[in-house]
């Protein structure tokens, strides 16, 4: 089965995700659900997954990883999965060599844009409320000044 997706394209590998938080019970819950939506995607495959027991990393905080065994559809959807399902690590197990076509390629690199753009954004948004609050704190520090005289 493996042999034959991967000759038409499909990636063989293996990813890790974490869920990090303050509530025992509720990352453990986030975790499975992040892995349903994983296995509900299309050109995406989940044929192996293996939690981690939860960790109590600090006093009230905690964190549990998975570890994915999958196949996905093509580089493009690859770069979907790690943008959407960001891995904190990641392995290819097969094929030991990635060809695609120019434009599976330039999919992937749109969706990359996409991505970044997307981070720039809102990147730019808070950086904007930043600046009104900042803002707004010193308008207030002088009337406050002209109070004091």
């Amino acid at each position: 089965m493996f042999e034959e997706k991967i000759a038409n394209g499909w990636i063989h590998s293996r990813i890790m995700l974490e869920v990090e938080g303050n509530d025992k019970e509720h990352v453990h819950k986030a975790l499975q659900e992040v892995c349903e939506k994983l296995k509900s995607e299309k050109g995406i495959s989940v044929f192996k997954e293996t939690f981690d027991s939860v960790k109590e990393l600090r006093p009230g905080w905690f964190n549990l990883n998975v570890e994915l065994e999958l196949l996905v559809k093509g580089v493009d959807r690859f770069v979907y999965l790690v943008t959407s399902y960001p891995p904190v690590s990641l392995e290819i197990l097969a094929p030991q060599d990635i060809a695609c076509p120019a434009s599976e390629l330039q999919s992937a690199l749109l969706g990359i844009a996409g991505y970044v753009n997307t981070l720039s954004n809102a990147l730019h948004l808070h950086v904007r409320k930043v600046q009104k609050a900042e803002a707004e704190q010193e308008k207030l520090r002088q009337e406050f000044q002209k109070l004091k005289r």
